[in-house]
C-alpha cells in the first residue's frame, strides 16, 4: 500500500517538474531552474 502511494507521488513529483519546465520555457529560463538541470 505505502509503495503504491510512494510510487503516486513520486509521479505526480515528476509531472509537477515537468509542468515547472514547460512553465519555465514560456518565460525563458529562470536561473534556478537552469542550475537545478545542471545539477549545481
Amino acid at each position: 500500500e505505502s509503495e503504491r502511494e510512494t510510487a503516486y507521488l513520486l509521479k505526480s513529483e515528476a509531472m509537477k517538474r515537468r509542468l515547472l519546465e514547460a512553465k519555465e520555457r514560456q518565460d525563458g529560463i529562470s536561473f534556478e531552474g537552469a542550475c537545478e538541470k545542471l545539477g549545481i
